[in-house]
């Protein structure tokens, strides 16, 4: 397995492909500090990038930072309400 990197994801946005990669970075390594502040780096590009803000709340939550974690998810529905189904726990999760 490989992570995502530039070659991969050339048509997207700067701040998307960022996002991208931190995704990668903390989801296939493990590397929740470095994902996290690739999510922070695209945030400081666009803040109104709600996939950033949903995915840091994941990163967030896994690490224990449940606070840290609502507030993320809260903001992300702010700006995307749409992402509130990506968010909520389905029947056959459980």
């Amino acid at each position: 397995m490989r992570l995502i990197d530039d070659d991969d994801v050339k048509g997207f946005d700067p701040h998307r492909r960022i996002v991208c990669c931190g995704h990668s970075r903390a989801h296939l390594v493990g590397d929740l500090d470095r994902g996290i502040a690739l999510l922070d780096k695209a945030l400081v590009l666009n803040p109104n990038l709600a996939a950033a803000w949903f995915l840091r709340g994941f990163l967030r939550a896994w690490r224990g930072e449940s606070d840290n974690a609502i507030e993320h998810f809260a903001r992300a529905m702010r700006l995307s309400p749409s992402i509130r189904s990506s968010i909520e726990c389905r029947p056959e999760w459980l």
